[in-house]
């Protein structure tokens, strides 16, 4: 049985993710591949942990500010997706 992936104070974490690119459809196969991935490993959502979620829209210029917000809101682990920098 996997551990608790919960606070101290037995809320769950936050896992933030930072995206270059606009917000993907609720039935996108990313998104869904790492709830996945955590329920195989006996993590629930919103029990063990909670999503917070912020994306660039293409001006990748707002990564540092949005970062700083996953901070400010105690995110354990911020995901990020590639940026393709010219």
């Amino acid at each position: 049985m996997a551990a608790r992936f919960t606070c101290a104070e037995g809320a769950p974490i936050v896992v933030g993710f930072l995206g270059s690119q606009a917000p993907p459809r609720s039935n996108s196969a990313e998104g869904g591949a790492i709830v996945e991935g955590f329920r195989d490993n006996g993590l629930i959502y919103g029990r063990d942990y909670v999503f917070e979620e912020r994306f660039t829209g293409g001006d990748d210029d707002r990564f540092p500010t949005f970062a700083y917000e996953l901070a400010q809101k105690n995110a354990r682990i911020i995901m990020t997706n590639p940026v393709t920098w010219i």
